[in-house]
């Protein structure tokens, strides 16, 4: 199990990497987002489930969205989108 566990973790940190260097390069807003979306789903798919109902819960899930819209506007063509 420790063999699987370490190529998930190259995997998870590739997925990362890819995420930080995607950008929109002259695709439509909507194919430059649903390939993000694909790599989030993916890098979502290797964390471990956690079971909490507590307040951290919330703030947490709420930072991640932050840092995927953060991420989506990095992302935009500069000339077309530089007012967002």
């Amino acid at each position: 199990q420790a063999r699987f566990s370490v190529g998930n973790g190259v995997r998870k940190q590739v997925l990362k990497d890819e995420i930080a260097l995607c950008k929109q390069n002259g695709q439509s807003v909507l194919e430059y987002y649903g390939r993000l979306t694909k790599l989030w789903e993916e890098l979502q798919n290797y964390r471990t489930a956690q079971v909490c109902r507590c307040e951290a819960a919330s703030a947490i899930a709420k930072e991640r969205e932050e840092d995927q819209v953060h991420q989506f506007l990095f992302g935009l063509d500069l000339p077309r989108f530089s007012q967002i």
